[in-house]
């Protein structure tokens, strides 16, 4: 008996180890490809979707209803969920030195899949998006259609030649992240955006004038937070970054006036949402979310700006940089509370 027990103790955990190790590559492929990341991505493009298409236009011009789901959005979800996690990758690629300094224990490649297998997962996925893409082309009918494989393939493009070239250089990676960030909400809104709003006075034209002042306010509350977080960021990696030749803005100009520089784009940041709150919060007296606003918005952008010129160390940028990530999802609570509002 006593042998026997002694090797069920021993063949015990042999049978656990590979569910185990099955559970850790589980997850690091998820990180790899920052799956939740993707995940709050594509619900932000579902949101936009369901408030300002179908929350607040109810129907499109020849009243024909937005449904709850449509192949549009669907599409389009699939399409960036590939673009995206293809970006990753690449990026991961030619930052595999960097990250190995900058961030260690977040490093795949070589780890999890080779590099090689890494670059023919990169197009393998990319050719998948640029097929949705023209999928989204023949489903669409409006004149703007054309932008969808134009566009995107243009983003893949350039997520490649960030990641390849200009993710070093000062300010110029940075704006190009947070002009491909701009993207999720342009496309879902392209149908409408484009759309002209000199019509006789009805109770549409009054919505689409109002969904459309919303779109363009996220299309720049997406730019000017991701710029903002992006180069918060650099200044977290400045040492592996500096290490490896990189010219990124910290780099180049130093920790004091990049500072100025963060501090300049949040006021331009807030600057806009008082513009948007007096143009179309007070004017149609939505003051739930005038007050939410404040809250989940104005009030945080003045506690990271005021952490942003007593900020130090690389610890000190990191929470800053988590402080950004939840301004953007508040972003999206006050999108739902808007929609309640306008009810």
């Amino acid at each position: 008996m006593i042998k026997d027990n002694h090797q069920q103790n021993n063949t015990s955990p042999t049978n656990s180890r590979p569910i185990s190790n099955q559970s850790f590559k589980i997850k690091s492929w998820l990180k790899f490809i920052r799956f939740n990341n993707l995940l709050i991505g594509m619900a932000t493009q579902y949101l936009i979707y369901f408030v300002l298409l179908r929350g607040i236009l109810e129907m499109d011009a020849q009243g024909k209803a937005f449904p709850l789901f449509s192949s549009t959005i669907i599409l389009l979800i699939i399409v960036k969920f590939l673009i995206v996690a293809a970006g990753n990758i690449v990026n991961d690629i030619y930052d595999y030195g960097i990250d190995q300094i900058n961030k260690p224990d977040k490093v795949f490649i070589n780890n999890i899949i080779t590099k090689r297998g890494a670059w023919l997962l990169y197009f393998a996925l990319n050719i998948a998006a640029i097929a949705v893409s023209f999928l989204l082309y023949r489903t669409e009918t409006h004149e703007w259609r054309w932008l969808y494989p134009v566009g995107l393939t243009g983003l893949i493009v350039g997520l490649w030649a960030y990641s390849a070239f200009f993710k070093s250089s000062p300010l110029v990676g940075n704006l190009m992240v947070a002009f491909f960030v701009t993207f999720a909400p342009y496309f879902v809104l392209l149908p409408i955006i484009h759309q002209p709003t000199n019509a006789p006075e009805t109770s549409y034209a009054q919505l689409l004038s109002t969904a459309q002042s919303l779109g363009w306010f996220y299309i720049v509350f997406a730019f000017l937070t991701t710029l903002t977080r992006e180069i918060i960021k650099d200044l977290e990696d400045m040492e592996g970054d500096a290490r490896f030749g990189a010219r990124t803005l910290p780099i180049v100009i130093g920790i004091p006036k990049t500072k100025i520089f963060l501090l300049i784009v949040m006021i331009i940041f807030l600057i806009s949402l008082i513009i948007y709150a007096n143009q179309w919060l007070l004017n149609g007296q939505y003051w739930l979310s005038l007050v939410f606003m404040i809250m989940l918005l104005i009030l945080p952008t003045l506690w990271i700006a005021y952490s942003i010129t007593g900020a130090r160390t690389k610890a000190d940028f990191h929470k800053i940089s988590s402080l950004m990530k939840l301004l953007m999802l508040m972003g999206l609570v006050f999108l739902i509370i808007f929609y309640l509002n306008v009810l």
